[in-house]
């Protein structure tokens, strides 16, 4: 075996290392400390404002992008609610109340409202959270 093989094999075997230290082993999303994610009442009508306590601690510093939505836990349908953001959070454990508007458009029902948070680790790998609140209910709205 020659120099020129041997320095082949070398950075060949650099690059599976690398290869696998990118795709395997990175920064860990944030995780929630305090979940369910707390709520301020167990019930809202349509078009109430819930506030939502999210205690998590974060281990990176890449955003994530939030795909929020509320579940109907007796039909499992899912609501999208809300556009997709990025969270901007620095990294370390902090207490957050984020508020909510429930939609017109829910039924009456038991709900959770569920955030899967996708975060960037690096080129080749991507990591998922799913954060969800307590059960609230969503109120039929009477007319008077």
């Amino acid at each position: 075996m020659n120099i020129a093989s041997a320095l082949i094999l070398f950075l060949a075997f650099l690059g599976i290392l690398l290869f696998s230290y990118l795709l395997f082993f990175d920064d860990n999303p944030p995780i929630v400390v305090n979940g369910p994610l707390l709520l301020d009442n167990s019930s809202y009508y349509a078009g109430e404002v819930m506030l939502i306590e999210a205690d998590i601690c974060r281990n990176t510093t890449s955003g994530a992008t939030l795909h929020p939505t509320f579940v109907n836990l007796s039909t499992n349908q899912l609501f999208d609610a809300a556009p997709v953001y990025v969270d901007n959070l620095p990294k370390g454990c902090h207490v957050s109340v984020i508020s909510v508007t429930v939609p017109h458009f829910l039924p009456p029902g038991t709900y959770i409202r569920r955030v899967r948070a996708r975060y960037e680790v690096n080129f080749l790998t991507d990591r998922v959270v799913e954060l969800e609140t307590e059960e609230f209910e969503v109120l039929e709205r009477r007319e008077r």
